[in-house]
């Protein structure tokens, strides 16, 4: 069959809207594209993650007394980072297309690489606090902009499982950073300057410098993907045809859909959870040590190791989930869920004098940590059409949630954590509410577009466009 005939018959199969893809086929594109692309994002989000979470493991490893920093002075540093990276993250989602994905996320890497590295020389707090300001302005634009990606890559009901995917990411960086951080610790350099926390910044800022021409070079901009054979991008083509009423015909900005973002109840609901979960998660990932520690009495060495297989139940958790999300389709549930759980864990750490016990609520909190942030961004993006009002839906949601960030190291102030954990479990509790709310509202519009196709309601939308048209169905 000439090329022609094909993209005829293409078109024609989209105007019918009877496009057929071998399952089979598809689902080893699938497969292939996973190996492609998510090695790549998950790569450079495993730096993004150990990059902005040393300061702690710097801080232990001599750098207050070095440059001078009061304990006041680091809280400082570790919340106002938060102000950058909250800015930087809508308008990154927004210039994502225009500057093409490899372009801009490598870039995005190599400022942030270099700004790590340049930690390594600060002398001061005010240097030290300006490099933490540069770093939250660089990183704060990749995560929101690697959730656009996967939404242009793949169909709603496949991302939740590549976020999940990610977002394990982010687990091992939590598992290993404190030991990667203690291994560097123990090198004795013939260069004294050279050891401890400026180590530290160093290596890691070289590692993500190294795999800035692995993004740039190897990562895809659209569905013509270098190592994908003709028959492959077809099939990535067609894909994209189906999904064209998904991601929008055109790829002008039009403020319209900036107004549309901002004027949808659900974009409000889910950019609550996403502050409930990020709450969660920055508070829980940023203190463990210390909880170990100070709250149950283990000693620094204990603290570091028995971390990992907390992170392990969390990598487990939000994998698994999150297969099961995408299989049967449904977000709501699987979130309200694991907030049950999550709640359950900080009653225990508030309530129980038993550190075995309060040891083991943290395996009940670490099931919900990616979990909760991870499915509620896929819920959100795959509700959210065409390209430009996800993009905002999604960098507003983001904003929120990393508002989070800030208020966490404000209620993990003093051991053992009463304010943290209370504070922690009103999020969880408030988070199934919304996403109750969330869920009754999904439902009803789709019953509201059902009974207007059958002819049973009128329809007093003037104007539909994007995830309000009549067909398109929310997922909950």
């Amino acid at each position: 069959m000439s090329e022609k005939k094909s993209e005829q018959i293409s078109v024609l199969s989209v105007e019918e809207d009877t496009i057929y893809i071998d399952p089979v086929a598809e689902a080893k594109l699938v497969h292939k594209l996973d190996r492609t692309v998510l090695p790549i994002l998950g790569l450079l989000y495993f730096m993004a993650a150990l990059d902005r979470s040393n300061i702690g493991n710097s801080a232990a490893a001599g750098l207050q007394e070095a440059i001078g920093l009061t304990s006041a002075q680091l809280s400082n540093c570790v919340s106002l980072f938060f102000v950058t990276y909250i800015i930087s993250e809508i308008p990154a989602t927004l210039l994502l297309r225009k500057a093409k994905p490899h372009r801009f996320l490598a870039a995005l890497g190599l400022m942030w690489a270099l700004v790590t590295i340049g930690m390594t020389f600060v002398s001061s707090y005010g240097s030290f606090l300006a490099c933490r300001l540069l770093l939250g302005l660089f990183e704060g634009g990749y995560f929101p902009c690697i959730v656009i990606y996967v939404s242009i890559f793949y169909k709603p009901e496949e991302q939740a499982l590549r976020m999940g995917y990610l977002l394990a990411c982010a687990g091992f960086a939590g598992a290993f950073g404190g030991l990667i951080s203690y291994g560097l610790v123990q090198v004795k350099s013939t260069n004294t300057y050279l050891q401890g926390y400026r180590l530290i910044y160093l290596v890691e800022g070289l590692i993500t410098v190294c795999a800035i021409p692995v993004v740039y070079y190897l990562l895809p901009d659209d569905e013509n993907v270098k190592v994908f054979n003709e028959e492959e991008r077809e099939l990535m083509r067609l894909r994209t045809l189906q999904r064209q009423q998904y991601m929008g015909k055109s790829d002008k900005f039009e403020w319209i859909e900036v107004r549309k973002a901002i004027a949808d109840p659900k974009t409000y609901l889910s950019m609550i959870i996403q502050f409930c979960s990020d709450l969660v998660l920055y508070g829980f990932s940023t203190f463990l040590p210390t909880i170990l520690k100070s709250g149950l009495g283990y000693s620094t060495t204990q603290a570091q190791y028995l971390t990992i297989p907390v992170y392990a139940v969390a990598i487990i958790s939000i994998i698994g989930i999150s297969r099961a999300s995408d299989y049967l389709k449904l977000r709501g549930p699987f979130i309200a869920a694991v907030d049950l759980i999550a709640a359950i864990g900080y009653i225990i750490l508030i309530a129980s004098s038993n550190n075995a016990v309060k040891y083991f609520a943290t395996y009940l909190i670490a099931i919900s940590l990616y979990v909760q942030a991870g499915i509620n961004l896929s819920w959100t993006a795959s509700n959210s059409m065409p390209h430009y009002r996800r993009t905002c839906v999604v960098g507003a949601n983001q904003t929120l949630g990393n508002i989070s960030g800030a208020i966490a190291g404000q209620v993990y102030r003093k051991s053992p954590y009463r304010l943290g954990h209370s504070f922690s479990l009103g999020c969880v509790c408030l988070s199934a509410v919304c996403i109750g709310l969330n869920t009754l509202w999904l439902r009803r519009q789709n019953k509201v577009k059902e009974l207007i196709l059958s002819g049973e309601k009128e329809d007093t939308m003037s104007e539909r466009t994007g995830d309000h048209v009549l067909d398109f169905k929310y997922c909950y």
